[in-house]
């Protein structure tokens, strides 16, 4: 277990290095607004967990917290150099750790409590509000629309006969679907939706 002395000081030096590491990398594999980005997202989320780490800790939960911070900034430093990962790369590394980065910034105001000396009471609320949006994410819902344009059946698929009412401007339904290959959408989960 990491209810250690100076497993604080371990998880807060492994924080600062993975901040660090990530944005020297994003400046030298990508540029300087990814590597401000990762600077400030990160460093926010570094100070999140830092505050909240040593609540986390009492309960037994270090090693799992510092392998999500370590999980956060592998995946961080992976999109220095952006590419489609395998499959166990993302349930090892991007799932967690951006369910992690993501509910740790939704712990704001737990980390907050705790810098002021208030005791973080449901600190774990966002996480769990985290793990429930990375369910979602990782769920299709199909959905079907049936839009009633002039009351006629139309009993397949086909052209609709134009109606006798015209406008310069007609009606046009367009469905913009915009899925981003990467962690949460594989090449094969896409073709899976769209076939």
């Amino acid at each position: 277990m990491l209810d250690v002395p100076g497993a604080g000081v371990l998880f807060a030096g492994i924080t600062v290095l993975g901040w660090g590491a990530v944005v020297l990398l994003a400046a030298r594999r990508r540029n300087r607004m990814f590597a401000t980005f990762a600077g400030i997202l990160l460093g926010i989320h570094g100070l999140i967990s830092a505050a909240l780490w040593s609540d986390m800790a009492a309960r037994g939960l270090g090693p799992v917290v510092l392998g999500l911070q370590v999980a956060t900034f592998m995946q961080f430093a992976a999109l220095t150099e952006p590419r489609l990962r395998s499959r166990g790369w993302r349930l090892l590394v991007a799932w967690p750790g951006l369910w992690w980065a993501g509910a740790t910034f939704l712990a704001l105001p737990w980390a907050l409590a705790t810098v002021v000396g208030l005791e973080p009471l449901g600190w774990w609320i966002p996480y769990l509000l985290g793990a429930f949006g990375l369910v979602q994410s990782l769920r299709n819902r199909d959905d079907v629309v049936d839009v009633v344009l002039d009351g006629r059946h139309v009993p397949s698929l086909q052209r609709h006969e134009l109606g006798g009412a015209r406008s310069s401007r007609p009606l046009r339904i367009v469905q913009i679907s915009d899925p981003h290959l990467g962690p949460f959408m594989s090449v094969e989960r896409l073709r899976s939706i769209a076939t």
